[in-house]
């Protein structure tokens, strides 16, 4: 009868075999210092850019004024948000670089 027939082996999962470890380079205890100092700026960048974007918030702000002081806001956003990308990426680069 059919159900006595022996099941058919289930072949195994193949094992992933880890990759070798990457080559770790030596950490440059400078490239750490300014890499702090990058981390730092950073966090003065998105506290700004926080406080631009209450005071674009604050319905006073859309006063009478022609929008120029929405203007003036909405550009040093722009000019805040342009060094914060640009530090993010020395960030990146840093961090490799100090072996973190």
């Amino acid at each position: 009868a059919r159900g006595n027939e022996p099941k058919a082996k289930v072949a195994a999962a193949p094992v992933a075999v880890a990759a070798p470890p990457a080559r770790v380079r030596p950490a440059d205890p400078a490239a750490g210092r300014k890499l702090k100092q990058v981390e730092t700026r950073l966090a003065e960048l998105q506290a700004a850019l926080d406080r631009l974007e209450a005071q674009l918030a604050d319905p006073a702000v859309y006063g009478n004024d022609g929008g120029i002081e929405i203007g003036q806001l909405a550009q040093r956003q722009g000019e805040l948000a342009a060094e914060k990308e640009k530090l993010e990426a020395d960030w990146l680069a840093l961090y490799e670089l100090a072996g973190a």
